[in-house]
């Protein structure tokens, strides 16, 4: 648990004790490291708003979006995660 690489598979829990394990577990709930998510183009917001906005205008059902638009959705979540 000395410092792995993230590439390399984790050791046996059974190798530690009780002690060592919530030791490294408290470590990593404190670390503030930033997780490698790229921020979002900036028009993003813009270029998924105005397609919401046209499949309003054409009168998408909400219960078909995800069969016509199976890809919007998707981009809408991934959007929103990246401003928490």
């Amino acid at each position: 648990m000395d410092g792995k690489r993230n590439d390399e598979p984790p050791e046996p829990a059974e190798k530690y004790s009780d002690e060592e394990l919530l030791k490294e577990f408290e470590a990593v709930k404190r670390m503030t490291v930033p997780l490698p998510i790229p921020d979002p183009e900036p028009i993003e917001f813009e270029r998924i708003w105005k397609q919401i906005q046209e499949e309003r205008d054409m009168g998408v059902e909400k219960e078909n979006v995800c069969k016509k638009r199976p890809g919007l959705l998707r981009r809408i979540f991934r959007f929103l995660k990246r401003g928490k």
